[in-house]
């Protein structure tokens, strides 16, 4: 399902999760910070930031340095992540929707 959405081998696992931080952060109106996603990865830092290099390269996220505190980078969705990254969550809806009979909550 992730590939037919994202069709990147780069977007696994620990990438999604850090997709699905940055979209979790946005829909509730505060920016995440670059330190905040790699956390949800669960990867080691640089790991983790290697991968944020990837999703950047791929154009799914953008991250900038914040004006107060130049130590500091935050991190959004580009429309493109956002729109798959959504498309994948209604599509696993969907498929556990059909698997638990309509049992899931809105």
């Amino acid at each position: 399902m992730r590939d037919r959405h994202f069709g990147e081998p780069w977007v696994d696992e620990p990438s999604l999760a850090i997709l699905i931080a940055i979209g979790q952060g946005m829909d509730a109106g505060r920016p995440i910070r670059l330190s905040s996603a790699c956390y949800a990865s669960r990867l080691p830092a640089t790991t983790a930031l290697r991968r944020v290099q990837i999703l950047e390269t791929l154009g799914l996220i953008v991250s900038q340095t914040e004006p107060a505190d130049a130590r500091c980078k935050t991190t959004r969705l580009t429309a493109e992540g956002r729109a798959k990254l959504t498309a994948l969550l209604a599509d696993i809806r969907m498929s556990a929707d059909a698997l638990l009979g309509g049992g899931l909550p809105a």
